[in-house]
């Protein structure tokens, strides 16, 4: 779609590649269908590579050896923006950098680059502004991140420094590196005629969070968009419209089909019901039965919701109730809904076989309905996505 992309995203303080990856990869964004940050890269042609920092002490954690960037001093809570920075370390970790964007050229070379990170990875990102790092960086972007007031970018800002579009976002509640810092990194950066964007997120604390990883990709979009000629905006333009038709031309099949196979069961359950019932003295008729479970199908449409009933299990030994929900859909819909669980009310649930009825979870929850009504609508999702492997909650 914009060419060839590669996003460098780097840990924190003390973590890993991979850990950054596994967060990256199973945390679902709402705004993308609960599709995760890795699987919307995907969609967009966007390679993901999350390096390790080397094993080195760490100052600020006593002199344990730990995955860092650079080192920070023991005050460096207390120090904030007067604090002194480690350019060794930082030299150090941004020719490992250097070194992996060399390797990726050599093996298939991309046509742009983004760089960013968390924390410390957020930090050391901030320093390709006063690097050469490759010409076809395109963004650098980070989360929880900071600058001293003595930055040596800011004495040592390249041209094309100035140049590159850089993305900051700050959590409000930030309990390690202070809201404070990052709102005055980004006013430094800006005194610098650094084409910046401090985005704030009010309850948020030392995290990423669904909000930052949506905007983070839109930010992403936006600025792979402005590198493309005229002529190639308009092409996108078109793909872009192309897609959306073809999906919503899925999701209403998928609609349509699943409506007459449920449709069918109701007319079949309705008419086992009216023979059942002729045989004492109340008639049930097919067409008043129908009618009731029309309406009440309506409502569960109405909300995007895969109709459930729920049955509460009187044995259980829990001390909150046990319930089994179920889920009335076609039969050859199930496989897709049962391919893996799903993530709702910060819980995760295994989704059954409940043939030919549907599927079905068990679950403890204190509020039954509510936890149907959330599990309901992410199937809905899933099914309504057209993809038989798209997995919208997975579990984090």
């Amino acid at each position: 779609m914009f060419g060839r992309t590669a996003l460098i995203f780097l840990h924190g303080s003390g973590g890993k590649g991979s850990e950054i990856r596994g967060f990256l990869e199973s945390l679902p964004l709402p705004n993308y269908q609960y599709n995760t940050f890795r699987e919307v890269l995907d969609s967009l042609s966007i390679d993901l590579y999350t390096p390790t920092a080397d094993m080195r002490r760490y100052s600020a954690a006593g002199g344990e050896r730990m995955n860092v960037w650079f080192d920070r001093t023991p005050r460096f809570i207390s120090e904030g923006m007067n604090g002194t920075e480690d350019l060794e370390g930082i030299e150090r970790s941004l020719t490992s950098i250097q070194q992996l964007i060399q390797r990726l050229e050599n093996e298939n070379p991309y046509d742009h680059y983004i760089l960013g990170g968390f924390s410390m990875g957020g930090g050391l990102s901030l320093h390709a502004l006063r690097k050469q790092m490759t010409l076809k960086l395109r963004g650098i972007f980070c989360i929880s991140s900071f600058a001293p007031e003595n930055s040596s970018i800011l004495t040592e800002l390249t041209s094309q420094g100035k140049t590159i579009p850089v993305m900051m976002m700050h959590g409000e509640q930030d309990s390690l590196i202070s809201y404070q810092w990052g709102k005055q990194t980004s006013a430094n950066f800006l005194l610098k005629d650094i084409k910046i964007q401090f985005e704030t997120y009010p309850d948020l604390d030392h995290e990423m969070s669904e909000d930052e990883l949506s905007d983070l990709i839109k930010w992403i979009q936006y600025i792979l968009s402005e590198s493309l000629t005229s002529e190639k905006r308009y092409e996108l333009r078109d793909q872009i419209l192309e897609q959306k038709y073809d999906h919503l031309t899925a999701e209403l099949k998928i609609a349509e089909d699943t409506l007459m196979d449920i449709e069918h069961a109701e007319s079949k359950q309705s008419i086992a019901e009216s023979k059942s019932d002729a045989k004492g003295s109340t008639t049930i008729t097919s067409s008043s039965s129908s009618a009731k479970a029309s309406a009440k199908r309506s409502a569960f449409e109405e909300e995007n919701l895969i109709p459930y009933t729920i049955d509460y299990n009187e044995h259980s030994t829990s001390t909150l109730p046990q319930v089994t929900i179920r889920f009335a859909i076609a039969r050859e819909y199930i496989p897709v809904l049962t391919a893996r669980p799903i993530l709702a009310c910060g819980s995760t649930f295994e989704i059954l076989n409940d043939s030919p009825n549907g599927v079905k979870t068990i679950v403890i929850t204190s509020d039954p309905n509510k936890t149907a009504y959330e599990i309901s609508k992410r199937l809905h999702i899933r099914l309504t996505s057209g993809s038989s492997t798209l997995n919208p909650c997975v579990p984090s």
